[in-house]
């Protein structure tokens, strides 16, 4: 089966990103008539999410579903740099709204705040569930974090998200 498993499509709805089966994700133009392709960041597993950063120069990935590990890349100059950051696998990541951190729910149950500079851990919260995805609210202070089975939750991530 030659399915993407995730993607993501960009704030302004020009670029979008991709993840095949074996993990390497592509990056397309899609703001003309014909998309054409922009990178290929090869992988090493399943991926299943994606976020771009709300100014579209950073994407950010589960790099390996099962390990915890991530991956954030410079589409401005095809680098990548990777980093173990859960126990176990990484379900959901997303961007606050500044573009400052990036936010990661896991199977581990919880849910890690990166400066995305340093890449170091700036917050924590654990859950007693699984997070499953993650999402800003429009007020940019509020995340929705949903588990197994239609478990949601809204919490504040105002001291961690900037």
């Amino acid at each position: 089966a030659n399915a993407d498993l995730a993607v993501a499509v960009s704030p302004r709805g020009d670029l979008a990103a991709s993840v095949g089966p074996f993990g390497t994700v592509t990056v397309w133009d899609i703001g003309h008539e014909e998309p054409r392709q922009l990178h290929s960041f090869p992988g090493t597993a399943r991926a299943y999410g994606l976020a771009f950063s709300p100014n579209q120069k950073l994407l950010a990935t589960t790099e390996d579903f099962r390990n915890g590990t991530l991956k954030l890349c410079d589409l401005e100059n095809g680098t990548c740099r990777t980093w173990k950051g859960h126990a176990s696998s990484v379900n959901a990541i997303t961007f606050s709204p500044s573009g400052n951190r990036l936010v990661t729910g896991s199977a581990d149950r919880s849910m890690k705040f990166w400066d995305i500079d340093t890449l170091e851990e700036v917050g924590v919260i654990r859950s007693t569930r699984q997070i499953q995805r993650l999402n800003f609210l429009s007020d940019g202070k509020s995340l929705v974090k949903a588990g197994l089975a239609g478990y949601a939750k809204i919490l504040s991530a105002r001291s961690r998200a900037d």
